[in-house]
């Protein structure tokens, strides 16, 4: 319209709508890293829109949504149900988190057990002298033969699995394409040996053995049996005495360390005392010793003078932490197993159930229970999932053929 009133043909030009943060991939990409690393949270996102699939689906999102999160999540739990011979999965997550539990399931033979989980691969023994390392997350596995040096009088104690990237950066828990190691250890009539197997190499390394002590120690059958503590495998040692047995990877060099004294016997000779290495807060090697409902905790020092000792940090009265407070007179709690990265112990109450309890906050979780699967030890499964830019969806992974 001409100022004079008179109409003219043009169309009046309409400003165009004001971006957005949204609009801008740059902030987006930051919003999106920033959503909790659950297995709902990208799936959810890639369904808003094809430019929201886009983004979360790339490898390159996921590579930086991993390195911001650096903590992975504590999924579950495997279990080794004795009755139909499975390896079991319990989900710990809530919905719409939890990972169903027929989702990570590996049917073994009667001459095999589950002795461990880290870093997203789970590791099977064959008394038929052989390793599984099983990747639940994408149904991968690999057979490792136990090495010549634990032929004879040497016999396998335990072993362990854990991711072997070198990678600066490297997030652990989407250790997928990764290289891993095992370490076995055994022991003969005098010595406790221990050897080192390499995916990349494809073969065991050199034995590495240390004098057994006098008191016949031997790795304890409580649970977990090795911790993960900085660049060490740790053991518990149990017999007229109790020790730590460190097995340093970088070193390759084998270690016996003296446990704390209890407050009450000066040793933990006491059939009543249940006992855990586990990761000190703010790092180190850290000593638990669980008597009744009562846990205390210990870290190793060093002084001011370089002397390497052992400080009470804490200790947690469970009766006072669990809610609804558990029955005294009850059986007392068993230790089930430990989730390193997280530093949070499985307990199994009886008559109340098995609950997470945090050791640096003292907070804890109550989870589900199958009162028909007998459970002496739960190994705890971190990772990121879904992982990949093709696993955006909760549904079945394809079925592995096979038996461990």
């Amino acid at each position: 319209m001409r100022e004079d009133g008179e109409m003219t043909g043009r169309r009046p030009h309409l400003a165009a709508a004001p971006e957005t943060p949204l609009d801008n991939e740059d902030i987006l990409d930051q919003i999106l890293l920033r959503l909790l690393p659950r297995p709902s949270s990208l799936p959810r996102s890639s369904l808003v829109c094809k430019r929201w699939r886009r983004l979360v689906s790339d490898p390159g999102f996921l590579r930086r949504f991993r390195a911001h999160h650096r903590k992975v999540p504590l999924l579950g739990y495997f279990a080794h149900d004795y009755q139909c011979g499975n390896i079991c999965f319990v989900p710990a997550l809530d919905p719409p988190d939890r990972i169903p539990t027929a989702l990570f399931s590996l049917p073994i033979n009667k001459r095999s057990n589950i002795t461990g989980c880290r870093h997203g691969r789970v590791l099977v023994i064959n008394r038929n002298r052989k390793f599984l390392v099983w990747d639940p997350v994408i149904g991968a596995q690999r057979q490792v033969y136990f090495p010549m040096a634990f032929r004879g009088d040497k016999y396998m104690s335990n072993g362990a699995v854990m991711c072997a990237a070198g990678d600066p950066g490297h997030v652990h828990g989407c250790c997928h394409s990764s290289p891993f190691q095992v370490v076995m250890l055994g022991h003969g009539a005098e010595r406790l040996l221990a050897c080192v197997y390499s995916s990349e190499t494809d073969a065991w390394g050199n034995p590495i053995s240390i004098m057994l002590p006098q008191n016949s120690m031997v790795v304890s059958a409580d649970c977990p049996k090795n911790t993960l503590v900085g660049n060490s495998i740790c053991w518990l040692l149990t017999g007229e005495n109790v020790a730590i047995l460190e097995f340093d990877l970088g070193r390759q060099s084998l270690a016996l360390i003296e446990a704390p004294q209890d407050p009450y016997y000066n040793t933990f000779d006491s059939d009543d005392y249940q006992l855990m290495i586990t990761p000190a807060e703010g790092g180190g090697l850290g000593f638990l010793a669980l008597l009744g409902f009562n846990i205390w905790l210990w870290k190793r020092k060093t002084d001011s003078d370089g002397v390497v000792g052992w400080v009470l940090k804490n200790t947690i009265e469970l009766s006072s932490v669990i809610l609804p407070r558990p029955c005294v007179g009850r059986s007392p709690p068993a230790i089930l197993g430990l989730a390193e990265d997280d530093n949070v112990m499985f307990l199994l109450i009886d008559g109340d159930g098995i609950f997470m309890i945090n050791l640096d906050s003292t907070q804890f979780k109550k989870l589900p229970v199958d009162r028909s699967m007998y459970l002496h030890t739960c190994h705890p499964f971190t990772s990121f999932y879904p992982s990949g830019p093709l696993a955006f969806t909760l549904s079945p992974l394809p079925r592995m053929s096979g038996s461990a």
